[in-house]
């Protein structure tokens, strides 16, 4: 066998080796079903469309305010919004479309480009585009939606604020869907770009912590969404180098270019420093705002760290956040926080992905989680109908899940028997 046949060989097992040392990514195809789904970005408020009566009275109240005031009279942009929505309601979405279009076009005519008044609208485009599955047609329009509303630039209120963090979460929806492009540039790009935000709310000293918050944790989950991605292609890098005697160049991951590679790879050396910095700089505001908001804050870094092997700091950040909800007798948050284990990451990082429509099998998992964050005694049983070999699949994902441990006086406890309920992608 040449040197380059022995170099494949060692590079085929040392992907398996660095990907097997990675920690589970909970929530990307498999899930709890008894627990509290994360909360949409945006909450979806159902529907009823008008009856037919009602759009041929929308369609008529169009026709007399356009001969009264014009194609481009003010009060025009609601009625063609009603009527947008019947179309929408009534199964002609195409239909709909340029209606809602036409609406947004009067309305920047009449109150300009950044007018807030334009947001229902422009989130009505978007779930067209999201419900017709026309993801790449959804990706340009939040390209655009972000530039209407400032691209996330000063002077901050909550509607230049809500559609950066919209457009920071679609970023990440985009990755974990595999929209077609250099996604792990998406990565770095969000996080070079939540960067530039957040350095800019802090500056603006007049933004509510609330918002800053949102800014924070959202970046924190790109952070985790780019150290799965690059994290085992860099140790693998890493680990060719020494058997070759001198570094080699950037390991491409099969759709990006090796500039770009590289520029992933040259961050992940830096990825543990850059969460526990994006938090610790966080505190001040946090603690400002209330005990429980400063406890959040301590609990997402005390599960960076530990999902970064970094235990010994993380039960410090826990024994924190322990300590600030006991002085405020948060009695309620305490137990929910740290009471009984979480799987890790539990901000939603990796999914489930709520635009995907999955079959999913079901199983009820009995086991405990020790004092350092992982899973013993596991015993699955499959729901009905399903087969009992498929409970391998969970029971491998489970065992590399890590779990924020029960903390109890600032210690890692192991816990009770836990009995709970998962669903996994079939």
């Amino acid at each position: 066998m040449n040197n380059w046949n022995v170099l494949a060989v060692l590079s085929v097992a040392l992907i398996a080796s660095a990907n097997a040392q990675d920690h589970e990514p909970y929530g990307r195809d498999f899930w709890r079903s008894d627990a509290p789904a994360q909360a949409a970005v945006e909450a979806a408020k159902p529907r009823t469309p008008p009856s037919a009566a009602e759009r041929r009275a929308l369609e008529e109240r169009l026709r007399e305010m356009e001969l009264d005031g014009g194609p481009y009279a003010d009060g025009l942009s609601e009625p063609l919004f009603d009527l947008g929505r019947a179309l929408e309601g009534a199964g002609d979405p195409e239909d709909a479309l340029p209606v809602y279009q036409r609406a947004l076009h009067i309305l920047r005519v009449n109150d300009g480009l950044y007018s807030p008044r334009q947001a229902p609208l422009v989130r009505a485009i978007l779930d067209l585009y999201r419900t017709s599955g026309d993801l790449p047609a959804l990706d340009d329009r939040y390209d655009y939606f972000f530039r209407l509303y400032g691209s996330g630039q000063a002077p901050y209120d909550d509607v230049r604020l809500r559609a950066a963090l919209e457009y920071l979460r679609w970023q990440q929806e985009a990755y974990r869907v595999g929209l077609p492009g250099d996604q792990v540039g998406r990565l770095v790009n969000a996080m070079e770009l939540g960067e530039r935000i957040l350095e800019g709310v802090r500056v603006a000293r007049n933004v509510d912590w609330s918002w800053q918050r949102d800014l924070v944790l959202t970046q924190l989950r790109t952070l985790y969404l780019l150290h799965y991605e690059v994290a085992p292609v860099l140790r693998m890098q890493e680990q060719l180098g020494q058997l070759r005697g001198s570094p080699i160049p950037a390991l491409g991951t099969g759709q990006n270019s090796e500039f770009e590679d590289q520029r992933a790879i040259n961050l992940a050396r830096s990825l543990e420093g850059k969460g526990r910095s994006l938090l610790s700089i966080s505190l001040p505001a946090a603690r400002a705002a209330g005990a429980d908001e400063l406890a959040r804050i301590h609990l997402e870094l005390g599960d960076w760290l530990l999902w970064h092997d970094n235990r010994r700091s993380a039960l410090a950040e826990y024994g924190k956040a322990e300590a600030q909800l006991r002085e405020d007798k948060q009695a309620a948050l305490l137990e929910q926080w740290l009471g009984e284990p979480a799987e890790i990451p539990g901000n939603g990082a990796f999914g489930p992905i709520e635009a995907e429509e999955v079959a999913v099998i079901g199983f009820t998992a009995d086991y405990r989680v020790d004092a350092r964050g992982r899973v013993r005694d596991l015993e699955i049983t499959p729901l009905a109908g399903v087969e009992p070999a498929r409970a391998n699949g969970l029971s491998r994902r489970l065992r590399g899940t890590l779990f924020r441990p029960v903390i109890a006086g600032g210690e890692a406890q192991t816990s009770g028997l836990l009995t709970r309920q998962y669903q996994l992608e079939d």
